[in-house]
């Protein structure tokens, strides 16, 4: 099971690949937290709720006064508390929390398998894994898109790129050398 956060989202292209991907990978349900997104965004939501991949939990703006209003924060803090809700909600052995452009690749065996001989270690209780920024090629839809034309293709030859600016994660050489052990 994943937990997703959706505030203002509108790349449903991306939203079509992460929820194939992780069905691919053996996900069997996803939380969507669900609070604004495009038209476009909605009906993808609504087709895999109406196949019973997905549940889609109404985030609705928090209560206000005049001298307070906790929405200010939605964006930087809400995914806290989806987070939170989620673990509660989760009848599931395993259970992971992602961005919708976020998915967990294994490098020699399936997911589910990587993640149960690694939880088989007692000294394991969770896991995390090296964050990188890939650029499909070819992109997953053109600029005239049609569900016919959509190309996975890109995901066999994708490329790192280097984002600008702080780490999205502190990748320490510890952490590193942990995790290209696991894999």
């Amino acid at each position: 099971m994943e937990s997703v956060f959706f505030f203002m989202f509108t790349d449903w292209t991306k939203l079509i690949f992460a929820i194939e991907v992780w069905r691919a990978q053996g996900v069997d349900h996803v939380f969507v937290y669900y609070h604004s997104s495009s038209n476009h965004v909605y009906d993808v939501l609504i087709h895999y709720q109406n196949e019973g991949f997905i549940t889609i939990v109404p985030w609705s703006l928090l209560p206000r006064s005049t001298f307070i209003d906790p929405n200010l924060s939605l964006y930087r803090l809400a995914h806290s508390l989806a987070h939170n809700d989620c673990v509660l909600r989760l009848n599931s052995e395993f259970g992971a929390v992602l961005d919708i452009d976020e998915v967990i690749v294994s490098r020699n065996e399936p997911l589910l398998s990587l993640v149960k001989k690694l939880f088989s270690k007692a000294s394991v209780g969770a896991l995390s894994f090296v964050h990188r920024s890939l650029i499909l090629s070819p992109p997953l839809a053109g600029e005239n898109f049609t569900f016919e034309t959509m190309d996975f293709s890109g995901i066999q030859n994708a490329t790192e790129f280097h984002l600008r600016g702080p780490p999205k994660v502190n990748s320490s050489s510890i952490i590193t050398s942990l995790a290209n052990a696991a894999c």
